[in-house]
């Protein structure tokens, strides 16, 4: 269906509906050993992929990355922390320079250069993890973690702001030259869409943790069994 309103990035939610569930029976042709239940794992899988259509059957091995950078997490160690810093900023510099090359055109649009961009992200993310000093209290991690307990919220709200500033703002012309008077208003607009989606995070995405606890107390009451301690 259309996106709803002017809110463009909603796009991806239709996607990633579809990989979760997808992810049921992935998990059990990889988990499972009984053969039968692998072989139907497997047909209904490829049943959703064929439903679902080209696009969003390729995108999920872009989705599946995440996953992929936490079983190599697992399984690859030893990396010297030396190393792994090196690592951290030679990706950081590998991603800028495929995000440049897919804004300049270089790389082609669509699906190729968006696998090329999350193979480079996957990296960089493998790479940070690999680092040591993400296990210390430092300015640049305290940021960090504090910027990913909202992003969620800046991803869901950040677009309609965006385009109800830019209707007052832009006017008729729909465009504005990068001067510094016009950098310093975007700049200004920035920083209100951040503060917004940080505010709504308070009474939403924040208190995610706290929900979670409370329907898990729910399902030990009604039904500990089903609940991993």
């Amino acid at each position: 269906s259309p996106t709803f309103g002017s809110d463009d990035a909603l796009w991806s939610l239709a996607y990633e509906f579809w990989y979760y569930i997808f992810l049921i029976p992935l998990l059990y042709i990889v988990s499972k050993n009984h053969a039968i239940l692998k072989l139907v794992a497997g047909m209904l899988l490829l049943a959703g992929l064929v439903f679902v259509g080209r696009n969003i059957a390729l995108y999920f091995i872009i989705w599946l990355l995440g996953a992929g950078v936490a079983v190599l997490g697992r399984t690859v160690k030893g990396i010297r922390s030396d190393y792994s810093r090196l690592g951290v900023w030679m990706s950081a510099s590998l991603m800028a320079a495929v995000l440049f090359a897919l804004r300049a055109r270089i790389l082609p649009s669509g699906f190729r250069g968006d696998f090329t961009l999350s193979l480079s992200c996957a990296l960089f993310v493998w790479m940070s993890a690999r680092d040591n000093r993400i296990t210390k209290p430092t300015l640049v991690v305290g940021a960090a973690r504090n910027f990913a307990g909202w992003s969620y919220s800046l991803y869901l709200l950040h677009m309609p702001l965006l385009v109800l500033i830019a209707s007052f703002l832009a006017g008729a012309s729909g465009q504005w030259y990068p001067d510094g008077r016009h950098l310093f208003i975007a700049i200004a607009v920035l920083l209100v869409v951040l503060a917004y989606a940080y505010l709504v995070s308070l009474v939403t995405e924040k208190r995610t943790p706290a929900l979670r606890s409370w329907i898990e107390a729910q399902f030990r009451r009604v039904a500990p069994e089903l609940v991993k301690i």
